[in-house]
């Protein structure tokens, strides 16, 4: 069998290309059968300012997170076949509110209209092109290996970490898992959201050494019984996905993949074409920089990335999602991180000699405008 597996991977498999539209998946766990009572997320009224079981602070509380809740329950209440269709997911998203931001229609496009600006200046919405999360959804929901825990590492408002948890759980996967910042402050209005979709937050700095440390607290926690309710629930030895969006630099997220890629069996990357990005710390090519070298060490047919965008404009966001190696991980089958070029920020210039003479991937469009 090892052999067999050896000689699968070296196949020449182009990595996937999710185009957008009307995209259809199977989800396989998904039934139409009608979600108990309890387990609907409940967002309540702006008088009671109750949401999911607990009162909140005030009434513009609650009226920030019920725009996210009420996205959520779209979600719970849709048909498989609705979720199984990238249009209608992506309007859910749209529904949900996106962060407002002053590019508008350079970054969404015609989703522009569900901008959500807040008048404290507090970000609220979903940081994402719609289009694309829907196709990353529906891709990571129509997985045939159960998504069980999550781990995402630089959750900001916590409004994707929501979303992607109540999908998930909608369509059949019982996932739950630990969400990850250097502070709570712009989670906290929907903190209560999060712990209904069985999602703990948790301090950058209290992430022990040694993951498996969290994935032994989801074995030991037993708060959730209704996650249990299908035999079989083990939580493994790696998080079923990761989602990595905290640092952009070039080497700040080389630094976040190398901490925490051992312990993920699926991650999710964003940005992986953001042309702002490539900025950082000196031209050091952000994310994209990193997603081409993670590209070019990794098996293709791993490797899936969505690049299409609602926006006419320079290329934006972008998701790219990496499957399991022979070992289970999300590391790079060819060159280990420590082969990889060290590569640091040295201007414009040199980002260009080194990505642009010949682009590939990602860099094919980013190259058109540096």
């Amino acid at each position: 069998m090892y052999a067999f597996t050896k000689i699968l991977c070296s196949l020449p498999w182009p990595r996937e290309e999710v185009t957008l539209g009307v995209m259809l998946k199977t989800l396989q766990r998904c039934t139409d059968m009608p979600l108990e009572e309890r387990l609907l997320v409940q967002c309540g009224d702006s008088i009671t300012r109750k949401m999911a079981g607990v009162t909140l602070g005030g009434r513009h509380a609650w009226l920030r997170a019920n725009h996210l809740c009420q996205g959520m329950q779209m979600l719970q209440r849709a048909s498989c076949a609705d979720l199984s269709n990238n249009s209608f997911v992506q309007l859910a998203l749209e529904k949900t509110g996106l962060s407002w931001d002053v590019r508008k229609s350079q970054l969404y496009g015609p989703a522009t209209y569900a901008m959500i600006r807040s008048r404290t200046g507090l970000k609220l919405g979903l940081w994402q092109d719609p289009s694309q999360f829907a196709a990353a959804l529906i891709k990571l929901g129509s997985a045939v290996h159960e998504i069980r825990t999550y781990l995402e590492v630089g959750c900001y408002t916590g409004w994707t970490a929501c979303i992607l948890a109540t999908f998930m759980q909608r369509v059949g996967h019982r996932l739950r898992g630990f969400i990850v910042d250097l502070t709570a402050h712009y989670a906290e209005p929907v903190l209560p959201l999060l712990r209904s979709r069985n999602l703990t937050f948790v301090l950058r700095r209290d992430v022990p050494a040694n993951k498996t440390e969290l994935l032994s607290r989801l074995e030991l926690d037993r708060s959730q019984p209704q996650l249990m309710k299908r035999r079989g629930y083990r939580v493994g030895r790696h998080f079923s996905l990761c989602f990595i969006d905290a640092q952009h630099s070039y080497m700040g997220i080389m630094d976040d993949f190398r901490e925490f890629s051992p312990y993920c069996r699926r991650a999710l990357f964003h940005d992986i074409q953001d042309f702002d990005a490539v900025h950082l710390q000196n031209f050091s090519g952000g994310v994209p920089a990193f997603w081409q070298h993670l590209t070019e060490y990794t098996h293709p047919h791993r490797i899936t990335q969505i690049t299409s965008q609602l926006a006419a404009f320079a290329p934006h966001f972008g998701l790219g999602i990496v499957g399991p190696n022979e070992n289970g991980t999300v590391e790079p089958d060819k060159v280990p991180l420590s082969g990889w070029p060290k590569w640091h920020g040295q201007g414009k210039a040199r980002l260009r000699q080194a990505f642009c003479a010949n682009p590939k991937g990602t860099f094919i469009r980013i190259c058109e405008y540096l």
